[in-house]
């Protein structure tokens, strides 16, 4: 398992190459939600934050993991969504309604 952000800072340039390096066909996306929001884009949907002040994570982020990831593997977001989709059908079997 590998994650963790793909933005700007320390140790990010290591982590996009284990990304760019694992095997397409392994690879599955997910958001963090409600914890770690990425890097503020104007791509990035965001929640109120808590009382406390802490920033929460929306799950419409998905895309911009999508289009991080993708720039790193040198894809488009839709060509990386479908692997994903195929990864995530071999891993847990096809949704209600598909074959």
């Amino acid at each position: 398992r590998a994650g963790g952000r793909l933005g700007p800072g320390r140790g990010h340039g290591a982590r996009r190459a284990v990304f760019a390096a694992l095997p397409l066909e392994r690879l599955l996306v997910e958001t963090d939600a409600p914890a770690m929001p990425p890097p503020p884009s104007p791509a990035r949907a965001t929640l109120p934050p808590l009382a406390d002040g802490t920033e929460l994570n929306h799950p419409a982020n998905i895309a911009v993991a999508y289009a991080g990831l993708a720039s790193v593997r040198g894809l488009t977001p839709e060509v990386l969504a479908a692997q994903v989709a195929e990864n995530f059908g071999r891993l847990f079997g096809p949704r209600p309604g598909q074959a």
